[in-house]
C-alpha cells in the first residue's frame, strides 16, 4: 500500500543526504513526479518513487552480505521496517513480533501466500499444528490487518525465514522484549563457524529461547540428516522457536521445562547455549533466580555422547571471577582441573547488541576429561584489531590448529594449575592469561587456613576485595600532617625513678615492641602535676589516639580509653575531627590507621648493626575512599573480636592446666584413673 514521502522522508529512507534527492530531481527527468504540491512542501508516491530507485545500483562499499544491493531494494525495507514501528502502541510489541513470525511460518507450511483466514488455512491442512497457531491467528482477518499486509509485502522478496529474521532484528522498534534473549550475530557466527569444524549428527539447546543459535548453526545444514533437540522453561519462547523452526523447513523435537530438572535423558554430538545472562554485580547476582553461569557448562557436559563437544556463551566475569568461597570460582577450577575445558574465547567489545557494555566469552567444552591437556585462551578482540572483519576465521583457525607456543591473541594454561584464584579470561591485548597478584593469593591463602581452623566462622571468608591492575595514588604522612588532617604528638622521656607507682598507664618501646602488657608499667600523677621542668609538656592521651614507634620497623596500636602516658620514642598520631564532616563517613578510622602504618613501615634491611629507623613522614599510605576505611574498620573489629575471645579460652586453658598441675604437686588432688579404681 503507497504511502505518501516528503523528499527528507525519500532520503532517510534510501539512505543517502537530502541533497542527493534534490540533485535526482533536477537530473532525471523520469523521476516520479509529486502527486502533491502546495507550494511549500512537495509529496512523493512511496511506489513510484521505489521502483525508480530499484534501477541504481549501490555503491560496491555499501553492498553487504545477504543485504540490498540497489536503493530500491534499501528503500522498500526501511519502509517496511518504518510501517512496523508505526504498529508500536497499536499491539504489544511481543505480539506484533510473534504474530508476524507465525504468518510467514503460516506460508511455509502452506507453500503460497496465506490468504484472508490464515488459521482456517492451517486449520484445515494441518490440523496437527492448529494448536501452535491458534493463540496468535485465531479469529484474524488478513485482509485488513495492518501487519499482515506488512508481511505479505516483505514476503514478496524474501523468504519466511529470512522475514523471520528481519521481524526479530527489528522487535526493538515495537518495544518488544524478544531480542534481549536473542544471540547477537556475530557469537552465533562464531558458534556456527567453530560447530562446523567437526561433524555432528544431532545437537541439543537446553536454554533456547526463541532458537536464534540454534537456527544459526543448522543454517546451510542438511537438516533431513540431524536429530535437533531444543528446551526453553518459557512456554512463549518455546512457541516463537516452533513458529520460525517451520517457517525454515525445520523439524525438531521440543521440551518445556526446566533444563535442570530434565525429563528426558539427551545424548548428542553438540551442545550450542547462550543461556540467560546473569549480571556481575554480586548484590544483583545474589537476587537473581538464574542459575550460575558455569551450571549451563557442567550442563553442556551431561548431554554430551563420548566424542561431543559443548559451546557455551557465559558472561565474561564469570571467567575471572575468584574466592575460595565464590561458587562461580570453585565450580570453574573443578571443571577446569578434571579437564573438561577445551579453550575460552573472550569475545570482543560490545559483541552483545542489546546489553552493549556486558562483556562475553565461549567456553567450548569437551566430554571426555583430560587432567593432563592445556585449555587455550583466545582473545578475539586482539585478533579482530589485526584482522578486522576475518577475527571469527582467525579464533577458529587458531581452535583448530591448537598451536605449541603462545602468540599474540591467545595463551595456554596446563588444566592442573587452575584453580579458585586463577582467572581464565584473557586480558585485552596480552597474551598473558592474568593471574591475581601476590597480594591477593597471599589473602587467599589465609582465607583457606580460616577456612581449615574455623569452618563455622564464614564471616571473615568473604573479604570483598578484588586485585588492583591500576594501582592506586599514595599519599604521605607528612601531607596529611601539612593538610592538618594528622596531628603528631612527641613522647615524653619519663626518669626511671618516677615509674612504677601511681596509676597513670605507661606506654612505649616495650608495651609496642615487647608485647609486655599497657598497664604494667605506670607514672605517679603527682609527679607530672609537679612543674619540675622535665615534665611540664606532658599531655595524656585522647580515646582513638594512634600510639606508635617506628625504630626498626613500625609497631601501632590504638588507645581506645585515653588517659596515658606515652614514652619517647613512642609518639601520638591523632586525627583531626573536622567538625564540618559530622554524620558523614570518616576518612580515616584509628584502627585502619594503625593497621596500615604496621602493614606500610617495613624498612629496607640495613647493612650493619644499625638499626634503622623509619620516617613516619616520609611514609607513603594508599588513598581510600571513606566507604573502603568503613568495611577495613568492620572487618579490623571482627578481626579483634576473635582474638580477643581466643586470648580468653587460652588463658582458661592454661589456668585449668595450672590449677590441676599445682593440686597435684602439692598433694592435695589425685587423679581418679584405673589404678585408683583397682586401689
Amino acid at each position: 500500500m503507497a504511502v505518501k514521502l516528503t523528499m527528507g522522508d525519500i532520503a532517510e529512507l534510501a539512505g543517502v543526504k537530502r541533497p542527493a534527492v534534490s540533485n535526482w530531481r533536477r537530473r532525471h527527468a523520469d523521476f516520479p513526479q509529486p502527486v502533491k504540491d502546495d507550494g511549500r512542501r512537495s509529496l512523493f508516491d512511496s511506489d513510484q518513487v521505489g521502483e525508480w530507485l530499484e534501477s541504481r545500483e549501490l555503491p560496491l562499499g555499501q553492498i553487504t552480505l545477504d543485504g540490498p544491493e540497489t536503493y530500491g531494494e534499501r528503500f522498500r525495507e526501511r519502509l517496511r521496517l518504518r510501517a512496523i514501528s508505526e504498529l508500536r502502541g497499536v499491539l504489544p510489541g511481543d505480539e506484533v513480533v510473534a504474530r508476524g513470525v507465525a504468518l510467514a511460518a503460516v506460508t511455509t507450511v502452506l507453500g503460497e501466500t496465506f490468504g484472508v483466514n490464515p488459521y482456517r488455512q492451517i486449520n484445515q491442512r494441518r490440523p496437527d499444528l492448529a494448536p501452535l497457531f491458534k493463540p496468535l491467528l485465531d479469529g484474524l482477518n488478513a485482509g485488513t490487518d495492518r501487519l499482515s499486509r506488512i508481511v505479505m509485502e516483505m514476503l514478496q522478496g524474501a523468504s519466511p525465514l529470512d522475514v523471520v529474521d528481519r521481524l526479530i532484528e527489528q522487535a526493538d522498534r515495537v518495544d518488544s522484549t524478544i531480542r534481549a534473549t536473542t544471540t547477537p550475530g556475530q557469537v552465533g557466527e562464531l558458534v556456527a563457524a567453530i560447530a562446523i569444524r567437526r561433524p555432528w549428527g544431532s545437537v541439543y539447546d537446553p536454554a533456547a529461547g526463541i532458537g536464534t543459535l540454534l537456527r544459526r548453526v543448522l543454517k546451510d545444514r542438511p537438516i533431513e540428516t540431524l536429530d535437533v533437540f531444543a528446551a526453553d522453561i518459557d512456554d512463549s519462547a518455546l512457541r516463537l522457536l516452533k513458529l520460525s523452526f517451520l517457517a525454515g523447513c525445520y523439524e525438531l523435537t521440543t521440551y518445556h521445562q526446566d533444563s535442570f530438572r530434565p525429563h528426558c535423558d539427551v545424548r548428542v554430538d553438540l551442545v550450542v547455549m547462550d543461556p540467560p545472562f546473569v549480571p556481575s554485580d554480586p548484590g544483583k547476582r545474589k537476587r537473581s533466580k538464574k542459575p550460575d553461569p558455569f551450571k549451563w557448562v557442567q550442563l553442556a557436559h551431561r548431554h554430551l555422547k563420548p566424542g561431543g563437544r559443548g559451546l557455551v556463551v557465559l558472561p565474561a566475569w564469570a571467567l575471572k571471577q575468584a574466592g575460595l568461597h565464590d561458587p562461580t570460582a570453585r565450580l570453574r577450577a573443578e571443571l577446569a582441573r578434571s579437564g573438561l575445558i577445551h579453550s575460552v574465547v573472550r569475545l570482543p567489545p560490545r559483541s552483545h547488541s542489546f546489553r552493549v557494555g556486558a562483556e562475553l566469552a565461549l567456553v567450548v567444552v569437551d566430554q571426555a576429561p583430560d587432567p593432563e591437556r592445556w585449555v587455550l585462551l583466545v582473545e578475539a578482540g586482539a585478533l579482530e584489531r589485526a584482522h578486522g572483519g576475518r577475527w571469527i576465521d582467525e579464533v577458529v583457525s587458531i581452535l583448530h590448529g591448537r598451536p605449541a607456543e603462545p602468540r599474540e591473541g591467545f595463551d595456554r594454561v596446563r588444566a592442573a594449575d587452575c584453580d579458585d584464584r586463577r582467572s581464565l579470561l584473557p586480558e585485552p591485548g596480552t597474551a598473558k592469561p592474568p593471574l591475581e597478584d601476590a597480594a591477593a593469593n597471599d589473602l587467599l591463602d589465609a582465607q583457606r587456613r580460616l577456612a581449615q581452623l574455623f569452618p563455622d566462622d564464614p564471616e571473615l571468608l568473604t573479604v570483598p576485595v578484588v586485585a588492583d591492575r591500576t594501582g592506586r595514588r599514595c599519599r604521605e604522612l607528612g601531607a596529611y600532617r601539612r593538610s592538618k588532617q594528622l596531628v603528631f604528638l612527641p613522647g615524653h622521656r619519663i626518669d626511671p625513678i618516677d615509674l612504677g607507682q601511681g596509676d597513670v598507664p605507661l606506654v612505649g618501646a616495650e608495651e609496642l615492641r615487647d608485647g609486655r602488657v599497657v598497664g604494667s608499667r605506670t607514672v605517679d600523677d603527682l609527679s607530672l602535676a609537679v612543674d619540675l621542668g622535665d615534665y611540664e609538656a606532658v599531655r595524656r592521651t585522647m580515646p582513638g589516639d594512634v600510639v606508635v614507634l617506628s625504630t626498626g620497623r613500625v609497631h601501632a596500636c590504638v588507645d581506645t580509653k585515653g588517659g596515658k602516658v606515652v614514652e619517647a620514642p613512642a609518639q601520638v598520631i591523632r586525627i583531626a575531627q573536622d567538625k564540618t564532616q559530622e554524620g558523614r563517613t570518616p576518612w580515616m578510622t584509628p584502627r585502619v590507621l594503625a593497621a596500615l602504618l604496621v602493614a606500610a613501615g617495613v624498612p629496607e634491611r640495613a647493612s650493619g648493626p644499625l638499626v634503622r629507623r623509619v620516617n613516619l613522614t616520609k611514609l607513603e599510605l594508599p588513598e581510600l575512599t571513606p566507604e573502603e576505611v568503613a568495611t577495613l574498620d568492620d572487618v579490623l573489629r571482627q578481626v579483634e573480636e576473635r582474638e580477643a575471645g581466643l586470648q580468653r579460652r587460652l588463658s582458661a586453658l592454661r589456668g585449668f592446666g595450672a590449677a590441676l598441675m599445682a593440686g597435684i604437686a602439692g598433694r592435695s588432688l589425685r587423679v581418679m584413673g584405673e589404678l585408683a579404681d583397682d586401689r
